[in-house]
């Protein structure tokens, strides 16, 4: 067989067809200008004038063959015998007014899928939507293929140019003049041709049978070219040789890298073009289904994608309102679980878990974690407080004690004890911790006034000020501090001007302390000192005890909140293809 001109269609006739008695096409169609000239004749418009009605007339050219008359006519039966929407149904058959031969068919008017992926350009914004769309045009051909061949018809023809698209994206599979029929294993075939660069190399075999993968093979053409924006064979002198030789690579991924064509429908194309028939796939309902479903899937993320931001717009939004700050929280977890990989909605939800901000929802639950640590620190309090009682016992076995030191201190000490059982119980005024402060600073004072303001009472005085700033509702820490240094810092100012006497000489050798309250037994006084020096031990110990506990539980939780949110909101996940 000599090499036909490239992308021309081969023509080889070895069936015969009887015409049988066929009528006037002009008595019922007013056939008008032609709208499209090939090789064998042209097709006219032309009018039903029984149902008036606009419609197509293929017919011959004057002179035309035996051979051509009776490619037309099987091409008008066995493009007859389907009844699909995408296969133009053809209405009557029989001879113009100069007796041509010529079928009445569909009108159909739009564009080709060869002009619509050459009018494609891969660096527009839209061109992702434009391939989405001739994809689409894609499936609706496999399906009409698929039911012609359920018909037991091939169409050994399909390529871009025989699709046309119309204004309301109606899709049509035209021009079945070298169609054959394979579902009777006895019945000769008809072998009139095809186009190359889409044929598959057993067409071009006369001894090989067709059967519907031979029209697979041309739609893994087509998906080829729709994928990589480029034919499976190069157009030129060679195409024959590359035709019969087959592509090296049949995947548009390899051809395109830069395409970023999906790796599912990278791997049908390869399967479609299989040089081997029986290692394609059996349908073309497969080849539908299988870009259907990625279409779908790129639909349904579409979707999810202008839910998720709509969900981000609203949680951004209600972010900057601290009362809504429990519905932004929402929205941002809603944004996330749509886009995992949202750089914006991870970062909105890390901001919103991450803030010290107490939300105003929350502000119930904390209050009742207040009112606990309130207790659990009243309790702590009360123990301690009982160290207290050494020193008014200590004065009263020294001689001379002051009276109004007694009365203060041990008044201090009842008050002291009074307020922490009554917080205790959750009966307690919600100032005591202030008042507590009150009478603490008193202890203080009295502490200097007994041995001078530098041996125990500092410690008292630090001890004091640790458990107050411990208390969930103390939150201003300079009164604390002013308010327990106050006693101290008078103390040493009237010793020092004159005002009060002075509790400590210091001479060339020798530090003298002096009590201006009581006498000073050693025995008693080194008793009251030892005691008070264990008791501000165990005071400070029972402070640290009640800070680090919860200080490392708090570590703790939080490392681990910190791991699961690092798990549930990761920074970064590489994108996946749909």
């Amino acid at each position: 067989m000599a090499a036909p001109h490239p992308g021309t269609t081969v023509l080889v006739t070895n069936a015969a067809s009887g015409l049988g008695q066929l009528g006037r096409l002009d008595e019922r169609f007013e056939i008008g200008a032609p709208i499209g000239v090939g090789g064998m004749g042209e097709v006219c418009g032309a009018r039903d004038r029984e149902i008036a009605r606009e419609v197509a007339v293929k017919r011959l050219s004057s002179h035309s063959t035996s051979g051509q008359r009776r490619l037309l006519i099987e091409e008008a039966r066995l493009q007859g015998r389907l009844d699909h929407p995408a296969i133009p149904p053809v209405y009557d058959v029989g001879l113009d007014e100069a007796g041509q031969l010529g079928f009445a068919m569909r009108r159909v008017t739009g564009t080709t899928l060869a002009t619509l992926m050459a009018a494609r350009d891969p660096a527009a914004d839209g061109a992702g939507r434009a391939t989405e769309r001739l994809l689409r045009v894609f499936v609706e051909v496999c399906r009409a293929i698929d039911h012609a061949h359920a018909r037991g018809v091939v169409h050994c023809d399909l390529k871009p140019s025989n699709v046309m698209v119309d204004d309301d994206d109606r899709v049509y599979v035209i021009d079945w003049g070298v169609a054959t029929t394979f579902d009777d294993p006895s019945a000769p075939q008809r072998r009139a041709g095809g186009t190359l660069g889409y044929m598959p190399p057993e067409q071009l075999d006369a001894h090989v049978r067709l059967d519907g993968r031979t029209d697979i093979f041309a739609l893994g053409a087509i998906l080829f070219e729709l994928l990589a924006g480029d034919p499976l064979y190069p157009r030129g002198e060679g195409l024959l040789d590359a035709a019969l030789v087959g592509a090296a690579d049949p995947r548009p991924a390899r051809r395109a890298p830069d395409a970023e064509v999906p790796a599912m429908l990278d791997e049908l194309c390869a399967r479609a073009l299989a040089r081997a028939p029986d290692r394609r796939p059996a349908r073309a309902s497969e080849l539908a289904d299988q870009v259907s479903a990625w279409l779908d899937r790129v639909r349904d993320r579409a979707a999810q994608i202008a839910r998720q931001r709509a969900h981000l717009a609203r949680a951004q939004r209600d972010a900057a309102d601290p009362a809504t700050r429990a519905r932004a929280l929402g929205e941002a977890g809603r944004a996330l679980a749509l886009a995992p990989d949202d750089p914006e909605a991870v970062a909105l939800v890390r901001t919103l878990l991450d803030s010290d901000d107490v939300p105003r929802e929350a502000a119930r639950e904390l209050a009742e974690i207040a009112d606990g640590d309130d207790r659990r620190l009243a309790t702590a309090a009360a123990w301690s407080y009982l160290g207290f009682v050494l020193f008014p016992l200590t004065l009263l076995l020294q001689r001379h004690a002051a009276a109004w030191v007694l009365i203060a201190s041990v008044g201090g000490w009842l008050g002291l004890e009074a307020l922490a059982l009554a917080a205790r119980r959750g009966r307690g005024p919600r100032a005591w911790p202030w008042w507590s402060l009150g009478l603490l600073a008193l202890q203080v004072l009295l502490f200097s006034r007994y041995l001078g303001p530098f041996v125990s009472a500092p410690a008292i005085s630090a001890l004091a000020c640790a458990g107050m700033l411990m208390h969930p509702r103390v939150e201003r820490v300079a009164p604390v501090i002013a308010i327990l240094a106050a006693p101290l810092v008078v103390t040493v100012a009237l010793e020092a001007s004159g005002v009060w006497p002075a509790t400590l000489t210091i001479g060339a050798d020798t530090l003298t302390f002096a009590s201006v309250v009581s006498d000073v037994r050693p025995t008693w006084t080194l008793a009251m000192l030892a005691f008070t020096a264990l008791a501000i031990q165990l005071v400070g110990a029972a402070i640290g005890i009640l800070v680090a506990a919860p200080a490392h539980r708090a570590r703790r939780l939080r490392a681990a909140q910190a791991w699961h949110l690092a798990q549930l909101v990761p920074a970064r996940r590489p994108p996946e293809q749909p």
